[in-house]
Formats: C-alpha cells, sequence, structure tokens
C-alpha cells in the first residue's frame, strides 16, 4: 500500500511484517518499482519458511515518483532525514528497533550519511552498485564553460546560455534533469562518502555487477576496505540495474545477509 510520511514530503510502498522492517531505496531518476520483483521473491520464499516476514517499505526518494521534488537543493543528508522520518514512523507502528538498509545507487549515497549520523534504527546495510567513491578525478570543465562563468559574473553570457553550455558538457543524468533536480543531482555527485563509510559498524554487504560501467565493482571492493564489517559480491553478467536485471540474485542475498535464510 502506498503511504505518506513527514507530513507528506516522502512516499512508499509499505507491506505489513513482523519481527523486522526493511527498507529499500532505489536509484537516481528511478522509483521503488524497481524493488517489486525483489520483495515479492523474499516473500514467496519466507512465507514457505519457519521465519516470519519482516514488513518492507520500499520509498520513493523525494523528486521520483509519488514524492514530490524538495523545494531547494539538497544533498543525501536531507534524503537520509526523510527515510529516517519514514522508518521511525514504522518502527514505532510495529514495534520494532530492527531496521535493515538496501540501496541501489542513489539509495546507496541516502544509506551512507543515514548509517554515518548513527542517531536512526540499523541493524545492517546492503549497498547495490553505490556510487560512493570516485576512481578517477572529475572530467575537467570545458575552458569553453569555464570563459562562459567568467563573462557572466559580469553580466555578458546569459544564464539560458550558461544552461546550454552545461547541457553540452554534462552527463546524461545531469541533461535529464532541470530546475531543483539538476542543483539537487550536482550537489550529491559532489560529495564524498569515506569519512561516512569509515563509521559504519554493523554488517554490511556491498553487491556490484560485473558489467556495471557506470560503477565498476572496483569502486565496491575499495569502499568495503573502509568498513570495518564487511564484505562483497561480484554478480556475474549483471549490469547497473541490479534490482530490475537480478532481482531473484538480490533477494537471495537480502535474505542470508539479513535473516540468515537460503531463499
Amino acid at each position: 500500500m502506498l503511504r505518506g510520511f513527514a507530513s507528506g514530503k516522502i512516499f512508499g510502498e509499505y507491506r505489513p511484517g513482523r519481527g523486522a522492517l526493511i527498507v529499500f531505496l532505489h536509484g537516481w531518476a528511478r522509483t521503488s518499482e524497481d524493488f517489486i520483483a525483489v520483495t515479492s521473491q523474499l516473500v514467496d520464499g519466507l512465507e514457505g519458511s519457519d521465519r516470519p516476514v519482516p514488513a518492507m517499505l520500499s520509498l520513493d526518494l523525494p523528486g521520483f515518483g509519488a514524492s514530490p521534488p524538495p523545494t531547494q537543493a539538497i544533498g543525501s543528508d536531507w534524503y537520509a532525514e526523510m527515510t529516517a522520518e519514514s522508518v521511525e514512523s514504522v518502527c514505532r507502528e510495529i514495534g520494532t528497533s530492527e531496521v535493515h538498509l538496501v540501496g541501489h545507487s542513489l539509495g546507496g549515497r541516502v544509506i551512507a550519511h543515514y548509517a554515518a549520523a548513527g542517531r536512526w534504527p540499523m541493524s545492517s546495510v546492503i549497498f547495490a552498485g553505490a556510487p560512493l567513491l570516485r576512481l578517477s578525478a572529475q572530467s575537467p570543465v570545458s575552458a569553453k564553460l569555464r570563459f562562459a562563468k567568467a563573462l557572466a559574473k559580469y553580466g555578458l553570457v546569459s544564464e539560458s546560455r550558461l544552461d546550454g553550455l552545461r547541457d553540452k558538457s554534462g552527463s546524461p543524468d545531469y541533461r535529464a534533469t532541470s530546475g531543483v533536480m539538476r542543483s539537487v543531482f550536482v550537489t550529491l555527485v559532489n560529495e564524498d562518502y569515506r569519512s561516512y563509510l569509515a563509521k559504519i559498524e554493523v554488517p554490511t554487504l556491498f553487491v556490484s555487477g560485473s558489467n556495471d560501467t557506470a560503477v565498476p565493482p572496483k569502486v565496491a571492493e575499495l569502499a568495503s576496505e573502509l568498513v570495518s564489517n564487511s564484505r562483497t559480491v561480484v554478480l556475474d553478467g549483471v549490469d547497473h540495474f541490479i534490482p530490475t536485471h537480478a532481482p531473484d540474485r538480490l533477494a537471495r542475498l537480502v535474505a542470508n545477509h539479513i535473516l540468515g535464510a537460503e531463499l
């Protein structure tokens, strides 16, 4: 069922359960629908066992799906606050403090901040294709764009002209956004999560696809080195979109890592 949290700032698909809460956070320009197959397989597998089926919450991060965009440029800290309000609401409702977090791509960025804050319920973490570290320096800004920015300070280049130059030099995700969500994207991709990862103490699993060109397996391996209680799994033949292209394998990893169960 679709439910709203944080005074309507964030919505998510909630499935009641017992004993624990598993929270799923999707990637950039995706929605909670990415986890439909994962949650379905978890339910099917656990209902035939002697283990209780935990509650599950798949959130639409603000700006995607049913959740309205933020009113100003924000970073993963704000997304983490919205996630925490949702989590704590459900925890009070079902009487649990056992919370497991599963984040794909952007969702992993949010979980990194949530985990490092140390203020909210958290029992384990799974990062799937999460861009938590950069393998190399960012591409340099084109000389034309740098020159245009300098001229814009003196009112010699219009903002619309600057936007046009940014579109030509930006990534596909950057070009696909506009308004406040473009500012959010820029804020997020410039965040550094090294200090956040070093603060995570709960059992952590880094999942990567062997064919992921957006976030290569090396990112998960290096990020895992910063988390004391962690391990990595590389899914052979899988690209960046782990929740939708390998839902069965992700569901098995979630069940094993979180519940110690085999599906």
